[in-house]
């Protein structure tokens, strides 16, 4: 199935994620959940626990994008 940026007016297509988001939860049910949410809306998800392992990737995974805490 398409996903559909609504901010462009363009379809998405798997290859094509809205952005990276870290999510910095310690709480593994709401990790999940924003998990789902987040991947089904076209954005790619990292989660992390803690904010030091969020800072300790932010270089090596690039992240520019957004982050939940």
């Amino acid at each position: 199935a398409l996903k559909y940026d609504f901010d462009s007016q363009q379809p998405l297509t798997q290859a094509e994620p809205k952005g990276l988001i870290f999510v910095i939860e310690d709480d593994l049910d709401l990790q999940n959940i924003l998990t789902y949410n987040l991947e089904k809306n076209g954005y790619s998800v990292k989660c992390f626990a803690k904010g030091e392992s969020a800072l300790e990737n932010l270089v090596t995974l690039h992240c520019r994008d957004y982050f939940l805490i």
